[in-house]
C-alpha cells in the first residue's frame, strides 16, 4: 500500500510533500487558480504513511459533517494514498481494483474544490443556467448511474447538484436539465460529447475532470472521446484518471494529458480481495447447465450474478434457468435504458436474486448485496475475470466466485492464474448429484421461431365440448323448413330468397324469356345468340335456373356459368386484355 515506485515519475515535479507549516481550517483552502496547490496542516510522515482517518485530511467542515452523516468511519487504502495529493490540486493517475473506494476519492476531491472556490474570484456563475464545474466520465451507463447515486448522497449535504447524462434517456429532457444549470455532470462520453458539440454544455468553467475505469474506455473504443474532453477543458483544470488495471495505455494517456501526475498503485501484488473464496469446476460443455443449476439450488445465494461471454449465450441461459424453475433476469448491452434502470433498481431493492449479464455490466454494478459470482464462461481476457468477481465482497463482506472450466473456454484458466499469482483458482470436479439433474426446458430457438399455430392449446371453452355427433344439432335450431326464410324476414327480398312475388331474384324467372326482364331481356340481352329468346337461357327458365328462383346451391354456380359464357363463339364479350386488343385492331384495320 505505497506509491508505486515502478511507475513513471516526472523529475521536474515540485516537492510532493505537503506543506507542514501552513495553518488554518477547512475554510482557508481557497485557491488563487484551480491548479494552484492547496496548503494544509498535515505532517509529512502522515502523508508518507497514509492518513488514519478523515479528520487528518484538509476537508471542508461541511464535507466532514457529510462524511459523518453518511457513516464513513475510516478511509480505504486507495483513499489514504490518493487524497493527500488530489486535495492539494495535483493530477493523479490511480490504479486500484474495483470496489476499493476510488469513487469516494474523486467525489471528495471535487466537493472540496468547489466548496473552496465558492468565494474565489474564479468561481463559476451560480443560479439558473450556470455551467458545470466538474465532469466525471464513465464507460457504461450502469457505472454512470451508480456514480451519480453516490454523488447525490454526498452533494445534497453540501448544497451542490449533479446530473447523470447518458444514452437511452429522452434527449431533450436531459438537455433542458443541463440548461437549467448543474455543478457536477456524470456522463458516458458519447451523449455528453454530442451536447458539447451543439454548444448546449459549456466546458469553460470546469475545474475538475475525472475519467473513471479508463482502461475500460480503451477496451470499448471511447478513448478518442476522452481525449476530446481533455483537450476542451481549461488548461488549469485538475485531472484525475482511475483504472482497475495497471494498463500501459492508461499510463501513456496520463503522461500525455496530465500535468506532472502522481502515479499511485494500491497493492499491485494483490489482484483479488482476500475475502473472495474462489472455486473452479471441471465439466464438459454439455454439463455446464446441470452443474450451474445444482450449485444455485445448493447455495441459494442472497444475490448473485452469472457472467457469460456472449449475448446469445446469456439469452439461452436465461431461457433455460427460467424454464427450470429458477427465477432470473437478463441484462445485456442492447437492453433499453428504461428497462435497464428498472432492473438495477429491482436488484438493489432485493426483489431479484439472480442476474445474468455479459461483461458490459461487470464494471457498472455496485451492489453491496451480491454474495456470489458465477462464471458460466471463463472470460477471454484475464483482467475481465478480476472485474467480474470484483462485484462481490463489497463493503468488507465475504464473497464467493465459482467458474465452470469447460472444453470451450478452459484454455483461459492458465492466463487467469498467471495474473492472480498466489491467489490462483483451485479447481475440482463437480458433485455427482449435479450431473443427474434433468433439464426440463425445451429448445429456446425452436420456441422463438415456432409458428403461431404450433403448440397452441385448445381455445377457451372448447376443451370439454366433445365430438360433433355427441353435441346434438347446432343450437337446437330445428329443421330448415321450420325456421322461416333466411335472415328472419318473411317474404324477404335478396339474392337467395326465391325472387320477388314468387320468383326470379336477381336472375328473373327466365333469363332470356318472355316474363323475367333481368339482365337479358326477351330479345336476348346484350349478347344475342338467338333473336327470340333462345341461346343458353331458354324461354321457360334456362338450364340451371328454374321458375322458383335460384336458391343457395344454385347461386354458387354463377361464376362458373359466367366463365363458360366468356368462352362462347364469336359475338360474346371478350374477357382478356389480349382478346380486347385483337378485336380493336380487327375493327379499325381489318386485321385478322
Amino acid at each position: 500500500m505505497t506509491v508505486d515506485e515502478t511507475l513513471p515519475q516526472n523529475p521536474s515535479a515540485p516537492d510532493q510533500t505537503p506543506d507542514s507549516t501552513a495553518q488554518g481550517n477547512g475554510d482557508d483552502f481557497a485557491e488563487a487558480t484551480p491548479r494552484a496547490p492547496i496548503a494544509f496542516n498535515i505532517k509529512p510522515e502522515v502523508a508518507a504513511l497514509g492518513v488514519k482517518n478523515f479528520d487528518d485530511l484538509p476537508l471542508h467542515q461541511r464535507l466532514l459533517d457529510a462524511i459523518a452523516q453518511i457513516g464513513w468511519k475510516e478511509p480505504t487504502p486507495v483513499q489514504k494514498l490518493c487524497l493527500p495529493f488530489s486535495l492539494r490540486g495535483r493530477d493523479v493517475a490511480g490504479f486500484a481494483q474495483t470496489g476499493t473506494g476510488k469513487t469516494a476519492v474523486f467525489l471528495l476531491t471535487i466537493c472540496n474544490k468547489l466548496l473552496a472556490a465558492e468565494s474565489a474570484e474564479t468561481a463559476a456563475p451560480h443560479g439558473e443556467g450556470r455551467p458545470p464545474r466538474a465532469i466525471v466520465l464513465a464507460p457504461t451507463r450502469e457505472l454512470a448511474m451508480q456514480i451519480e447515486d453516490d454523488a447525490k448522497t454526498m452533494l445534497e449535504h453540501v448544497g451542490l447538484t449533479s446530473i447523470a447524462v447518458f444514452g437511452g434517456i429522452d434527449y431533450d429532457k436531459q438537455a433542458k436539465k443541463l440548461k437549467d444549470g448543474v455543478d457536477v455532470i456524470v456522463a458516458t462520453p458519447g451523449r455528453l460529447k454530442d451536447y458539447v458539440q451543439k454548444k448546449w454544455v459549456d466546458l469553460s468553467h470546469v475545474q475538475a475532470f475525472v475519467c473513471d475505469e479508463c482502461d475500460r474506455m480503451f477496451d470499448m473504443g471511447f478513448i478518442e472521446d476522452v481525449e476530446f474532453f481533455l483537450e476542451k477543458i481549461p488548461e488549469l483544470a485538475q485531472r484525475l484518471v482511475f483504472s482497475a488495471t495497471t494498463n500501459p495505455e492508461v499510463k501513456e494517456l496520463a503522461f500525455e494529458y496530465l500535468e506532472t501526475p502522481e502515479y499511485i498503485s494500491v497493492n499491485p501484488e494483490v489482484i483479488t480481495p482476500e475475502r473472495i473464496e474462489q472455486h473452479g469446476l471441471h465439466c464438459h460443455a454439455t454439463e455446464k447447465l446441470k452443474v450451474l443449476i445444482g450449485m444455485l439450488r445448493e447455495h441459494n445465494p442472497e444475490c448473485a450474478i452469472i457472467f457469460t461471454n456472449t449475448k446469445l449465450t446469456a439469452e439461452w441461459l436465461h431461457y433455460k434457468l427460467t424454464h427450470n424453475g429458477i427465477e432470473a433476469d437478463l441484462i445485456t448491452g442492447d437492453l433499453p435504458q428504461n428497462k435497464r434502470i428498472r432492473l438495477i433498481k429491482t436488484i438493489k431493492e432485493g426483489k431479484l436474486k439472480l442476474l445474468i449479464a455479459t461483461d458490459v455490466a461487470s464494471r457498472g454494478l455496485h451492489i453491496s448485496r451480491i454474495t456470489h459470482v458465477y462464471n458460466f464462461d471463463l472470460p477471454d481476457e484475464a483482467a475481465n475475470y478480476v472485474h467480474r468477481i470484483g462485484r462481490t465482497a463489497r463493503a468488507g463482506a465475504k464473497g464467493f466466485a465459482y467458474s465452470l472450466v469447460c472444453d470451450d473456454y478452459g484454455q483461459n484458466l492458465a492466463p487467469i492464474n498467471q495474473l492472480l499469482g498466489d491467489a490462483r483458482v483451485q479447481t475440482e470436479w463437480p458433485k455427482e448429484d449435479y450431473l443427474t439433474i434433468q433439464d426440463t426446458s425445451g429448445n429456446p430457438f425452436e420456441d422463438r421461431y415456432k409458428k403461431p399455430s404450433e403448440g397452441r392449446g385448445p381455445r377457451e371453452g372448447s376443451s370439454d365440448r366433445g365430438p360433433r355427433e355427441d353435441r346434438g344439432p347446432r343450437g337446437d335450431r330445428g329443421p330448415r323448413e321450420d325456421r322461416g326464410p333466411r335472415g328472419g324476414r318473411p317474404g324477404a327480398e335478396g339474392r337467395d330468397r326465391g325472387g320477388r312475388n314468387g320468383g326470379g331474384g336477381r336472375d328473373q324467372q327466365a333469363r332470356g324469356g318472355q316474363q323475367g326482364g333481368g339482365r337479358h331481356q326477351q330479345g336476348g340481352g346484350r349478347n344475342q345468340q338467338n333473336q327470340q329468346g333462345g341461346g343458353r337461357n331458354q324461354q321457360q327458365g334456362g338450364n340451371r335456373h328454374q321458375q322458383g328462383g335460384r336458391g343457395r346451391d344454385q347461386h354458387r354456380d354463377r361464376p362458373l356459368a359466367a366463365a363458360q359464357a366468356s368462352r362462347g363463339p364469336e359475338g360474346l364479350e371478350a374477357k382478356s386484355f389480349g382478346q380486347t386488343i385483337k378485336r380493336f385492331f380487327k375493327t379499325i384495320f381489318g386485321m385478322k
